[in-house]
């Protein structure tokens, strides 16, 4: 790439070649530099310009700017890779108006903002969606953002699938998980804001009795909980927990990453879904003969996943997934379910492997959001449930095992009530809502 002076500083130019490389030479390290925020739109059309006059211009100007090139090249290859790591963690690839937006967006303490073509911006803060904070961005704007945004690899997606995710990195160690989309308006995009600290088990007002989860060191261990409930936070706290006490090695399986773990007492691998390996039952295969303790699955979507997530929690791992269930009854449902015709034989699978079942879903409060929880550990009784399919009576036995750490629904409810946090109004309302009565 020619480096005009006054576009790059050596130290940006290397974090723009380490990218491309990194990338497999997939984009134009101008469009790099873009999309990394060290040069402007306008810089990077100016940019292009002056290669573009310099090749016009004969092969001397060209072997002219190809020396340039090297040379800069050469001044660059120095830069401490701790510097570059640090930059590299910094940049956004969107400018201008959406990069203010979601400035706003965090500084009003917003979990999401919702970008549409031709529409105002919303925010969503404790669970309610927000309005009137500014302007909607002209559509060309719109567009040319997005644009910068993606890579050409994932606008190919984009125009195929009608849909494209990404995480980036954002300001001041924000990350962003992005989903742009085709709607009946033109491009939009929802944008989830993951702030830098990961936050603990405490901050996110879970029960303590959750860390009983942690002490296994085989089996099966699943959080549940609807959509937009808060299943990838407490994930990652936990994760954090693990990391921060005990000395294990954890492989993660996610789509995509959302907080980015370090080394604490442990080691901790995080791949992504379609960038470093085709599928979650892929990955699963892989981690087997990655020497891990602990197998985090970010979400068991299929009948091969738990197949193999099963296999690995027998073979003396300890595996952590995610579904999509509202309850400790219905997720073992949604497991059992999954394998159809051979159901009567994985029942006794699961009934030995699992190890524990976490339900959680937000609520609004006075306080903002709070969760309504449900925990179930895994015992005699529960695992006979399992390999009969007696699952009507799992609720009776979560509330016999209250005093061993189990959780119930309506003590949840309640707590929360005591605590001022629910009207009296509203827990009738939660609990009729699942099937539950006041107590």
């Amino acid at each position: 790439m020619v480096v005009e002076q006054g576009f790059l500083s050596s130290d940006q130019a290397a974090l723009v070649l380490d990218f491309h490389q990194f990338e497999g030479r997939k984009r134009d390290p101008i469009e790099v530099a873009v999309s990394l925020s060290v040069l402007s739109v306008d810089q990077g059309r100016a940019l292009e310009k002056a290669i573009d006059d310099l090749k016009a211009g004969g092969g001397k100007k060209a072997d002219k700017g190809d020396k340039a090139d090297k040379a800069d090249k050469g001044r660059t290859q120095g830069a401490p890779k701790a510097q570059l790591a640090q930059q590299a963690q910094q940049p956004m690839a969107a400018t201008g108006g959406i990069s203010q937006l979601i400035i706003k967006a965090i500084e009003a303490g917003a979990s999401d903002l919702h970008l549409h073509s031709r529409h105002p911006p919303f925010m969503r803060i404790s669970g309610t969606l927000v309005e009137g904070f500014a302007p909607a961005i002209p559509e060309e704007h719109f567009k040319a953002e997005l644009k910068v945004l993606l890579s050409p690899e994932q606008q190919r997606v984009l125009q195929r699938d009608g849909a494209v995710n990404l995480c980036p990195n954002f300001q001041r160690g924000y990350r962003l998980r992005i989903n742009v989309f085709k709607a009946q308006h033109g491009l939009s995009a929802a944008m989830r804001i993951i702030p830098p600290e990961i936050p603990t088990l405490a901050q996110l007002n879970l029960p303590r009795g959750i860390e009983r989860l942690l002490e296994f060191h085989q089996g099966l261990v699943l959080l549940s909980g609807p959509a937009n409930c808060g299943k990838s936070t407490t994930l990652a706290a936990l994760i954090h927990r693990l990391n921060l006490t005990r000395k294990l090695h954890i492989v993660t399986i996610e789509d995509p990453i959302e907080f980015i773990h370090s080394p604490q007492q442990g080691a901790v691998t995080q791949r992504q879904v379609s960038m470093h390996t085709d599928s979650y039952a892929s990955a699963l295969k892989a981690a087997l003969r990655e020497d891990p303790d602990v197998i985090v699955i970010g979400e068991m979507r299929d009948m091969e996943t738990m197949r193999v997530a099963l296999t690995a929690a027998e073979t003396g791992h300890l595996v952590i997934g995610t579904l999509h269930t509202r309850s400790v009854e219905t997720t073992v449902a949604r497991v059992l379910d999954a394998f159809g015709d051979e159901e009567a034989q994985m029942r006794g699978t699961l009934a030995d492997a699992l190890k524990g079942i976490f339900v959680q879903q937000l609520v609004r409060s006075p306080r903002g959001l709070v969760p309504v929880v449900e925990m179930m550990l895994n015992n005699g009784a529960f695992a006979h449930c399992i390999r009969q399919r007696k699952l009507h009576q799992i609720q009776s036995l979560i509330q016999t095992g209250r005093g061993a750490d189990m959780i119930t629904w309506e003590d949840s409810v309640n707590e929360l009530k005591g605590k001022k946090l629910l009207s009296a109004q509203m827990a009738a309302t939660l609990l009729s809502d699942e099937g539950r009565t006041l107590q």
